[in-house]
């Protein structure tokens, strides 16, 4: 009895051995791309390897491949990198992947030149057919200059804004404020900055005191930020600029005039320079 215990024993350590040492089906296997980073920004290098993975928890031996290209696509536009490689084998010769592991078949860097998304295509072959592909992409940030700012940034871009729109008289229906040496500017999104621009006097007063005037002294056009963006991404500052209506309480009238201007700004060799992007009419 302890014969058949000892062959049962030792049978069964044959068959786990047997099974462990089998080469998992070719299917089990699969490509992979790996990058040294997520993403990148124009001008970085983009390192990539190209491997054979093993996901599964034995050993696999697989045929070898004899040939594999690699190609490079930026935004679907191919780029000048293109490789293509012949491998000789031993006859017979297999790849073991050990388990949960990977076998490298090779290394590429590529230019990000520009923005958008850079796809990496790699097929490998065997006995001269193809076998297997995999594609993957990667995104490309566009280069962003690093703009730092303070107090003195703000009150110029604000300064150049108001020269623009009463100095060179390009705010809509300029000809319409009344009192074009004292205009009254909400001191809305200002966060208690008080501009200067030469030859004006602006007048600043929140909204309650804008139509506290108005009761008082009659209908008029006012200035107004309604946007001052100075979340810097390397275009530098947006600002919506309006020059609007302020009734007195019961006033008969509804006015079809007014409107606005929205400015983009960027500093150059450290000078804020503003341009009209639109200008919206009532």
């Amino acid at each position: 009895m302890a014969d058949t215990s000892e062959r049962i024993v030792i049978l069964s350590f044959i068959i786990l051995l047997f099974i462990g040492s089998q080469s998992s089906p070719q299917e089990s296997t699969r490509l992979e791309i790996s990058t040294d980073k997520p993403e990148y920004i124009v001008g970085d290098r983009v390192k990539s390897t190209f491997y054979i993975a093993n996901p599964n928890p034995v050993p696999v031996k697989i045929e070898p491949y004899n040939m594999f290209n690699v190609d490079a696509f930026i935004n679907g536009i191919p780029q000048e990198y293109g490789q293509t490689t012949f491998i000789t084998w031993e006859p017979g010769a297999k790849i073991t992947i050990p388990s949960e592991s990977r076998h490298k078949i090779s290394a590429a860097t590529f230019k990000a030149k520009e923005a958008g998304n850079l796809t990496i295509n790699l097929n490998i072959h065997i006995r001269g057919d193809l076998a297997e592909s995999i594609r993957y992409t990667v995104k490309i940030k566009p280069k962003i200059e690093s703009i730092t700012y303070n107090e003195s940034d703000i009150t110029e871009i604000i300064r150049l804004s108001l020269t623009i729109a009463l100095v060179d008289k390009e705010i809509p229906d300029y000809d319409l404020i009344k009192d074009k040496e004292n205009i009254v500017l909400c001191t809305e999104n200002l966060e208690g900055l008080v501009p200067e621009i030469d030859g004006v006097n602006l007048i600043m007063l929140d909204l309650d005191e804008i139509q506290t005037k108005a009761d008082r002294e009659g209908d008029f056009l006012y200035l107004r930020f309604t946007k001052l963006d100075m979340h810097f991404d390397g275009k530098g500052a947006t600002v919506h600029l309006d020059n609007w209506w302020m009734s007195r309480r019961g006033s008969p009238y509804q006015y079809l005039s007014g409107g606005g201007l929205n400015i983009s700004f960027i500093k150059e060799s450290g000078t804020w320079n503003g341009r009209v992007q639109a200008t919206w009419i009532s």
